[in-house]
């Protein structure tokens, strides 16, 4: 875990990034049933959020990992936590975006199956561009690079690889409100 937080804060020194990081581990780290809940999550992104006031939130698809999808759960719930309580008292004023988790983004109708699953809960979601920096698809891999511990697993026989890095993301806008039938 040392040595994937130090690749971690090489990467976020590279970007010139201020990480926020909640007190979780990766489910490999954890022992059966002492990961969080998407529930402990939620409070965690909801405090933080409220503390810091950002100016957009990204959460993943939550395409494949366990760790993305409980990441995407958790955000979820704090998005709709906070959306409530905003509009009593107007706290959170952030865009919250959806993004494609790299790599598994490549698997064939893994991404589409995911914006079908979000439309049957009645999630309603929009797709949205970013005007990026020339320059950011070479920061991207840069940063990627510092994941020393994690390119070796990546490069194995039968792993995706590093060819989905550097590709632009592909983000969605998450509507402020589920969709009322």
């Amino acid at each position: 875990m040392a040595s994937r937080r130090a690749e971690d804060n090489e990467a976020i020194a590279l970007l010139g990034a201020r990480p926020v990081r909640l007190a979780y581990r990766d489910s490999q780290y954890c022992e059966a049933g002492d990961g969080p809940e998407a529930a402990d999550i939620a409070r965690e992104i909801a405090r933080v959020a409220c503390e810091v006031e950002p100016s957009a939130v990204f959460l993943p698809l939550g395409l494949f990992h366990s760790d993305h999808r409980l990441a995407h759960d958790g955000a979820m719930q704090a998005h709709w936590e906070l959306a409530e309580q905003g509009r009593e008292k107007g706290i959170l004023r952030a865009g919250w975006f959806l993004y494609a988790d790299a790599l598994y983004r490549t698997i064939p109708e893994l991404l589409a199956r995911r914006l079908d699953e979000l439309q049957a809960r009645r999630v309603a979601v929009s797709p949205v561009e970013f005007e990026i920096g020339a320059d950011a698809s070479e920061k991207k891999e840069a940063a990627a690079a510092c994941y020393r511990s994690q390119l070796r697993g990546l490069a194995t026989p039968g792993r995706l690889g590093m060819g989905d890095v550097a590709r632009p993301e592909t983000y969605w806008r998450l509507d402020d409100a589920r969709r009322r039938a």
